[in-house]
């Protein structure tokens, strides 16, 4: 599956609220930072809530607590991609004039399904640029190394979830 981008629209139908992923906020502002805390390179980070810009920042260690069958998804999810969920965080955008991620490629295979809102992604393959609109229950999976931006539609929040090589 990695050896391409693949779109499965409405993927999940039960989506996560914004008061999910709030109390989740609020909880990983609390979490204090250890040695095995995910790193980040984000401007500044409170407990585990990492801030890429005023209003929009992404949040480390999800957990079945806050985001009801997360477990039973990320089972799903390496079903489907034969690999191994490595880490995954949610990304929440509460505005559209921030930037979001920017132009990057992550060293790791990507599935980002969108909970909340409309997202955008640009692809950059070679002199190409695919673009692919994400609604809330879509999921996109990008493989390692690919360069993409993302940015917001609308506000939006969504769970990105990082797969090993197989």
């Amino acid at each position: 599956m990695f050896n391409d981008i693949v779109i499965i629209n409405n993927f999940y139908k039960s989506y996560y609220s914004w008061n999910d992923f709030l109390l989740f906020f609020n909880h990983s502002l609390t979490i204090e930072r250890t040695e095995n805390s995910p790193k980040s390179h984000a401007p500044k980070t409170i407990g585990h809530v990492n801030f890429w810009h005023d209003l929009t920042f992404t949040i480390d260690n999800l957990t079945d607590a806050y985001f009801n069958n997360l477990t039973e998804l990320t089972k799903t999810l390496e079903l489907i991609t034969g690999r191994a969920c490595v880490g995954k965080f949610a990304a929440i955008s509460l505005t559209t004039i921030e930037p979001t991620t920017g132009i990057h490629s992550d060293p790791v295979n990507v599935g980002y399904l969108s909970c909340i809102g409309e997202v955008e992604w640009r692809v950059y393959l070679d002199e190409e640029v695919k673009t692919y609109r994400l609604l809330e229950g879509d999921i996109i999976f990008i493989p390692a190394n690919i360069t993409h931006e993302v940015m917001s539609k609308t506000p939006r929040a969504a769970i990105s979830f990082m797969f090993g090589q197989a």
